[in-house]
């Protein structure tokens, strides 16, 4: 699996409504859920200094300056 984002990775969400400024705790292949086979699509949990995890895709997240 190729990522844009690694373990570690200082982030920010770059789209939507609200921000989002965390650290990289987990990159994921989403899979069907009837084979489990990985249809493509990479996620990132990100987390903030609060302790709250929320999953981006990578167009939603930039590394932080």
């Amino acid at each position: 699996m190729t990522t844009e984002f690694s373990w570690g990775d200082r982030v920010e969400k770059v789209t939507g409504d609200y921000t989002f400024d965390g650290v990289v705790i987990a990159a994921m292949q989403k899979v069907d859920v009837d084979t489990l086979q990985p249809v493509g699509q990479v996620r990132y949990a990100v987390q903030n200094a609060a302790g709250m995890i929320h999953i981006f895709n990578a167009s939603q997240l930039r590394v932080k300056e």
